[in-house]
């Protein structure tokens, strides 16, 4: 019955939030256990209707967040199946259904929880995954323009793509997707300046595009880039 499956389908999202619970408190063990039992009541709602675009983003956050444990206990090899598994529920999904942003927005998790898997053991196929992550999420923030949360996701993504072509000497690449995190941040800071958090990530993000700038030999740049961080963190002491 409908009822029934949403039920389960509740039942699941609730082992897995308490799966990640369990992550952040160090019970790794009992967070696998948790999240593996919301996949099995997800797999067998999938197993009834693969089209049903919830039910596919529902598994495939929980395939993320079990990749998630798997890198906590540093078992990166389960860490990377596990984050393609939930890719491969959403390509069968596609992007262009009816709910096609809630498939966007997972793929984009996904990608990136690649790229963090792979930013240290393999930085080429890192840049790959969070290029991927950027793209899927800007469409997102396209989609939703008056989304803060969506606007947020891609300043944080594209601040992460910047940070890994600095490690990987595409400075020019690096500043370019920084001052695109900075843009949208600086928008959300004018936007609802009253929330702490837009003006203190705009100041992390301007000091790391300063830090860019200084390996460019920018130092102009650089040193205006540094004011206004130090000017935004000036401001939030004297909140």
């Amino acid at each position: 019955e409908p009822r029934t499956l949403d039920h389960q389908s509740e039942l699941a999202r609730c082992q897995n939030k308490i799966g990640l619970i369990l992550l952040d408190i160090g019970d790794t063990r009992a967070a696998e256990i948790t999240i593996r039992e919301a996949i099995r009541i997800q797999e067998s709602l999938h197993n009834i209707d693969s089209s049903n675009s919830h039910v596919a983003v529902d598994l495939a956050v929980s395939w993320c967040n079990l990749g998630l444990v798997a890198m906590d206990s540093s078992d990166g090899k389960n860490a990377d199946t596990y984050f393609m598994r939930a890719l491969a529920v959403l390509d069968q999904i596609g992007s262009n259904d009816s709910k096609g942003l809630a498939v966007i927005n997972a793929m984009a998790a996904a990608y990136g929880n690649l790229a963090d898997l792979h930013s240290t053991s393999d930085p080429s196929e890192a840049i790959k995954w969070s290029e991927n992550a950027v793209a899927r999420r800007r469409v997102a923030a396209t989609t939703q323009s008056s989304d803060i949360r969506s606007q947020q996701l891609l300043a944080s993504e594209c601040s992460d793509l910047a940070t890994l072509y600095s490690r990987n000497g595409r400075v020019a690449e690096a500043m370019s997707a920084f001052d695109e995190a900075a843009s949208i941040q600086r928008r959300l800071a004018k936007t609802d300046g009253g929330i702490v958090a837009h003006r203190r990530d705009l100041a992390v993000t301007l000091n790391n595009l300063g830090k860019a700038h200084v390996i460019a030999n920018r130092l102009g740049d650089a040193c205006g880039t540094f004011e206004e961080a130090l000017a935004i963190q000036e401001t939030l002491c004297a909140d």
